[in-house]
C-alpha cells in the first residue's frame, strides 16, 4: 500500500511540475504580447503625430495643387498607417489562433494525464482491495483451521474425558455391586446372626454417599466442559483483536505516509492560488492600462478628425468666396453686356443656388433641413386668417411664385386650392403629415443604425433622409412636396374599415346595410405603399431632367435680337471683345471649380478614410479588450 501510495503521489508531482512550466511559458508568452503591443502602441502614436505635423504644414499652403499633393502624401501615409493597423490585427490573429492551438493541446494532454492518473489510482485502490480480501481470507482460513483443530482438540478430549468416566462409573458400579454382594453376604449373616437394624443404617449410608459421589463426578464433568469453552471464546477473541489491532496499524501508517502528501498538496494549492490571484490582478492592471491607452489613440483621433472638418470647412469657405467672386465677376460682365451692347434693361438674377452652397457649420445641416424644420416647426400654432398664398409658399420654404411656375405647367393642374383659408390649412396640413410619415418610414434609406433615431424629433431622423437622397436645396424641397400633393389629388379613394351591426333589430334588414365601408377621420393621409411611391417618382423625375438646361438669349444668334445693321457692327465687336473676356473668366471659374471638386472629392475620401480609421481603432480595441479577457 505504502509503494502505491508513493507512486500515486509521484504522478501528482510529475502532473503539478508540468502545469508549473506551462504556467511559467504561458506568463513569458503573455509578456512577448505585452512588449509586442507597447511597441505597436508606440508606432502608431508616432504615425499619428507625423500625420498631425504634416497636417499642420499642409494647413499654411493657399496654392490648391500644392493641397492637393499634401493631401496624396497625407492619404499614403494614411493608407500606411492602415496597412501597418492591418498587419498588427492579422499578426493578432494568427498569434492567437495559434496560441488556442497550443491552450487546445495543452488542456488534452492534461485531460490524458488526468485520466492516466485516476486509471492508476483506480487499478492501485482495485490491488489493494484485492490484496485486502485475499488478506481477509487467508486470516478466515487460518481461523478456520485453528477452530478445526481446536474443535477437533477438544473433541477427543471430551470423549476421552466421557470414556474415563464412563470407565469409572463402571468401575465404582462394579465395586458397588462387589461391595453390595459382600455387604448382602454380610446382612444375611448379621440376619442369621440377629444384627438387622446395624445392618439397614449402614446400608442407607453406602446408598446415600453413592448418590453424593455421582452428583459430585457430574458436576466435575460439566465444569471441563465449560472450561473447555471458555477457553475456545477466549482464543477466538484473542485471534479476533490481534487482526483488529494489524488493521488499525495497518490505517495508521497508511495515514501517516499519506499525511506529508496531502500537506504538500495543499501548500501547492495555496501557491497556485496565490500565483493567480496575483496573475489575475496583473491581468486587471494591464487591461486598465491597455483600456487608458485606446481611450488616448481614440482621443487623438478624434481630435485629428475633427481638425480634418476644421480644415476642409475652412478650405470649403475659402473655394466659396472665390466661387461667388468670380460669379458676381461674370454678373457685371453680363450686366455691361445686356446694358452696354444689347441695350437692354438689367434684370437681377436670383443668387439663392449660389447661397445654397455656402458651407454650412454641420455638413448635414443644409436649406433643406431649414426648410422642413420651418414645416414641422411654424413660428405659430397655425398660419394667419389673411395669409397669401406667396406668404405660405415663403414659410414653406419655395424658392418664390415665378420659379416654381417655371418647373412645368403641370403642377398647376396638380396643387388644389392654393387661396382661402382652409385651402392653405389643408395644404398646410397634407405637407406636414408627408414630412413626419416620411421620417418614419424612410429609416430604411440610412447605412447606420437608426433605431436611436426614432426616440428623438423627426427633424433629425429628416436630417439623414434628405442627405441620403441628395436633398440639399429649398427647391428639392418644394418638388417633392409638389409630387407629393400630385399623388395625393390624384390617388384612388381607399376603403378603410367595415363596421358590422350584429343586434337583433339589424337581422332582418337589408344586407346592404349590414356591411359598409366608412373612412376612419384618424386614418394617416400616407401609407408606407404612398412613401415609397411619391420617392420613386421623384428620384425619377430628378434623374431624367439632370443636364437639361432651357435655352437662353445669350445663346441665340444676332438676328433674333436687331434687324439692322449700323452703330450695331461696332457693339458686337465690343460684344465680342466682352464675350471672348467672359470665356476666358468661365475657363477660370471651371478650372476654379474643377480644382474645388477635386479637394471635395478629396475632402469625401479623407472623411471616408477616417471613418474607417475610426471602425478599425474600435476592431483594435475589441481585439484588446478580448486579449485582455484572454489574459484574465
Amino acid at each position: 500500500m505504502m509503494k502505491g501510495s508513493s507512486q500515486v503521489g509521484n504522478v501528482e508531482v510529475a502532473a503539478l511540475s508540468w502545469e508549473v512550466r506551462a504556467r511559467v511559458e504561458s506568463e513569458g508568452r503573455r509578456e512577448e504580447w505585452r512588449t509586442r503591443l507597447e511597441e505597436d502602441s508606440r508606432k502608431t502614436h508616432d504615425a499619428l503625430h507625423r500625420i498631425q505635423q504634416y497636417w499642420e504644414e499642409v494647413v499654411g499652403l493657399s496654392v490648391p495643387e500644392d493641397l492637393h499633393q499634401g493631401l496624396c502624401q497625407l492619404q499614403d501615409w494614411t493608407q500606411e498607417l492602415t496597412d501597418q493597423k492591418i498587419q498588427i490585427v492579422t499578426g493578432l490573429r494568427d498569434e492567437l489562433g495559434t496560441l488556442d492551438a497550443a491552450y487546445e493541446s495543452e488542456l488534452q494532454q492534461q485531460a490524458r494525464q488526468r485520466r492516466e492518473l485516476l486509471r492508476r489510482i483506480t487499478e492501485h485502490v482495485s490491488e489493494l482491495h484485492h490484496t485486502y480480501r485475499d488478506a481477509l481470507r487467508a486470516v478466515q482460513a487460518v481461523a478456520d483451521k485453528e477452530r478445526a483443530a481446536l474443535v477437533q482438540h477438544y473433541g477427543n478430549m471430551w470423549d476421552q474425558a466421557v470414556a474415563g468416566l464412563d470407565e469409572q462409573l463402571q468401575r465404582l458400579l462394579h465395586e458397588r455391586l462387589h461391595n453390595r454382594t459382600s455387604r448382602l453376604d454380610q446382612i444375611i449373616e448379621l440376619k442369621l446372626h440377629g444384627a438387622a437394624e446395624h445392618m439397614a443404617a449402614m446400608d442407607k449410608l453406602d446408598t446415600d454417599i453413592e448418590k453424593v459421589l455421582v452428583e459430585v463426578m457430574r458436576m466435575k464433568a460439566a465444569q471441563q466442559v465449560e472450561e473447555s469453552q471458555l477457553r475456545y471464546s477466549q482464543q477466538v477473541l484473542q485471534q479476533q483483536y490481534r487482526e483488529t489491532t494489524a488493521l488499525v496499524s495497518e490505517a495508521r501508517r497508511s495515514l501517516n505516509a499519506l499525511t506529508p502528501i496531502l500537506n504538500t498538496y495543499r501548500r501547492k494549492s495555496e501557491a497556485a492560488d496565490a500565483g493567480r490571484a496575483a496573475r489575475e490582478q496583473a491581468a486587471v492592471r494591464e487591461a486598465a492600462r491597455l483600456r487608458q491607452v485606446s481611450q488616448q489613440h481614440r482621443g487623438r483621433l478624434a481630435h485629428i478628425s475633427a481638425l480634418f472638418t476644421r480644415q476642409a470647412r475652412s478650405l470649403s469657405l475659402m473655394h466659396y468666396r472665390a466661387l461667388r467672386s468670380h460669379v458676381m465677376q461674370v454678373l457685371e460682365v453680363e450686366r455691361a453686356i445686356q446694358q452696354g451692347v444689347l441695350a437692354r434693361d438689367w434684370v437681377e438674377p436670383d443668387l439663392q443656388p449660389l447661397d445654397d452652397l455656402s458651407p454650412a457649420p454641420n455638413p448635414r445641416h443644409t436649406s433643406a433641413l431649414a426648410a422642413a424644420t420651418r414645416i414641422l416647426r411654424p413660428p405659430t400654432a397655425k398660419p394667419a386668417r389673411d395669409t397669401t398664398t406667396e406668404d405660405l409658399r415663403g414659410a414653406l420654404v419655395v424658392m418664390g411664385e415665378e420659379h416654381v411656375l417655371e418647373e412645368g405647367e403641370e403642377d398647376g393642374d396638380s396643387r388644389g386650392p392654393s387661396v382661402g383659408d382652409e385651402g392653405q390649412e389643408e395644404l398646410y396640413r397634407l405637407r406636414e403629415v408627408f414630412l413626419t410619415r416620411l421620417a418614419r418610414e424612410a429609416v430604411f434609406l440610412l447605412n447606420t443604425d437608426a433605431a436611436h433615431l426614432a426616440e428623438h424629433d423627426p427633424l433629425l431622423t429628416l436630417e439623414h433622409v434628405f442627405w441620403e437622397l441628395s436633398i440639399h436645396t429649398e427647391a428639392d424641397v418644394a418638388k417633392l412636396l409638389r409630387q407629393a400633393e400630385r399623388y395625393h389629388a390624384h390617388r384612388l379613394p381607399r376603403p378603410r374599415r367595415r363596421e358590422h351591426d350584429d343586434t337583433a333589430e339589424d337581422e332582418g334588414a337589408d344586407g346592404k346595410d349590414d356591411n359598409y365601408w366608412i373612412e376612419s377621420e384618424s386614418e394617416e393621409l400616407f401609407t408606407p405603399e404612398d412613401v415609397l411611391s411619391i420617392l420613386v417618382t421623384f428620384c425619377t423625375a430628378r434623374n431624367s431632367n439632370v443636364g437639361m438646361k432651357a435655352k437662353t438669349g445669350d445663346e441665340m444668334g444676332p438676328d433674333h435680337m436687331y434687324a439692322q445693321e449700323g452703330d450695331e457692327a461696332a457693339r458686337w465687336r465690343i460684344f465680342v471683345d466682352n464675350l471672348y473676356k467672359r470665356t476666358r473668366l468661365w475657363a477660370t471659374i471651371k478650372d476654379a471649380l474643377t480644382q474645388y471638386r477635386d479637394v471635395l472629392t478629396g475632402r469625401l475620401e479623407e472623411s471616408q478614410r477616417v471613418e474607417r480609421l475610426r471602425r478599425e481603432n474600435a476592431e483594435l480595441r475589441f481585439l484588446l479588450q478580448s486579449v485582455a479577457a484572454d489574459i484574465q
